[in-house]
């Protein structure tokens, strides 16, 4: 499995998560344009979601993901192919988001089945925080997406020769 993940990079477009009853305090610590963009997206943190803000450049400056629960592997799959393709540096934000579980769920949401077909775009990257043992997460997704890739393969191309 091709990984979505990043090196550490000082460019990478930080990612936070939050649930929304720690959406409030979030909001109301931001800067006055970023309350009025929030508001004018009419985004609330909703499972699911997520905004950009923008640069004063009009680059990506930041990225906010609704979740569901802070523990939840699935919480950010939704991420991968959604978001602008680029380099995303997940912060650990107020919902003390369960990191590990977030990332791995992050690169199970980039799984393609590409055997017979490319797939349309490259997902979006990840930089993980410190100490989430990559190698670990690795291994996982690779485990799983190879359980997937058997879901998703026709039964005659399982056979012996194949």
């Amino acid at each position: 499995m091709d990984h979505p993940l990043a090196a550490p990079n000082p460019d990478a477009i930080p990612l936070v998560a939050l649930t929304a009853s720690d959406w409030p305090a979030f909001r109301d610590a931001q800067p006055e344009s970023a309350r009025r963009w929030f508001e004018a997206h009419g985004f609330a943190a909703q499972p699911g979601t997520w905004i950009g803000l923008p640069a004063a450049d009009g680059s990506l400056a930041r990225v906010v993901a609704g979740v569901a629960e802070a523990v939840d592997v699935w919480a950010l799959a939704h991420l991968p192919n959604a978001l602008p393709v680029g380099t995303y540096a997940l912060e650990r934000g107020p919902s003390g988001l369960a990191v590990e579980l977030a990332a791995l769920g992050y690169v199970l949401g980039g799984y393609r089945f590409d055997r017979y077909r490319a797939a349309k775009r490259e997902p979006a990257r990840l930089v993980l925080p410190d100490g989430v043992d990559a190698d670990t997460l690795k291994a996982d997704a690779d485990a799983i997406a190879f359980a997937r890739d058997l879901v998703n393969t026709p039964a005659e191309d399982l056979g012996p020769g194949e």
